[in-house]
């Protein structure tokens, strides 16, 4: 039976997301923990669209996809790269470029109710880049501790999942610059961004062959 790591909410993200998921109750470290290592970690989206809130309207995606590896069974942090495809800014078609950023996952309590944040990372100055059509352009870049987020046991076993709520997703900084034409966005750098989405994580210590549970311990 396949397992799965249901990531809700920024899927930015982030989503949201995505990895194998734990935490220490018995320890002040928090961790991310899998049944076995290295972890394979790949994810599709769940629901209708992940959704990235700006001021010029609300960019929605139909696809999105998550890749990860970890290379042990425990670890303080995960990096998941995203790609998103089928997506519209302001209802129009529109590509989003990570250019090499990825998200990288916290779990920053041991719960229950178990929370973290989550940071955007990008390489050498990179930005995420948002192109809707010839009307905006939004670029995300390297920012942390957004959140809260929140992690939840499903299951039980070998088929244990984990539950990640991106609703608390807010405060996400970005630069909004004019494109042409009638409809065009405006300038603006503000800090309000809002991320939304629901996605499926599926952890694997053989690719394609053996899927491993994750969980919150």
């Amino acid at each position: 039976m396949v397992r799965k790591f249901k990531f809700l909410g920024l899927a930015l993200v982030a989503v949201f997301a995505m990895s194998a998921v734990g935490a220490s109750a018995a320890s002040a470290t928090v961790e991310f923990r899998s049944e076995g290592a290295p972890v394979t970690l790949t994810g599709t989206q769940e629901g209708e669209s992940n959704a990235f809130d700006v001021q010029f309207g609300e960019v929605k995606c139909k696809s999105a996809k998550y890749t990860g590896t970890t290379t042990t069974a425990t670890a303080t942090t995960v990096s998941v790269a995203p790609a998103y495809a089928e997506c519209t800014f302001a209802g129009v078609a529109t590509t989003i470029d990570m250019n090499g950023c990825t998200y990288l996952l916290h779990v920053t309590n041991a719960g229950p109710p178990y929370t973290g944040v989550v940071d955007v990372v990008c390489p050498g100055g990179a930005q995420i880049v948002v192109t809707g059509g010839t009307k905006c352009i939004v670029d995300v870049g390297p920012q942390t501790n957004l959140g809260p987020v929140t992690y939840t046991n499903i299951g039980s076993g070998t088929t244990r999942e984990v539950t990640l709520d991106l609703a608390g997703l807010t405060n996400i900084t970005y630069t909004q610059t004019p494109g042409t034409g009638v409809g065009k966005c405006t300038s603006l750098t503000t800090g309000a961004g809002k991320y939304t989405g629901t996605a499926t994580v599926t952890g694997e210590t053989d690719p394609g062959t053996t899927h491993t549970g994750v969980f919150v311990s």
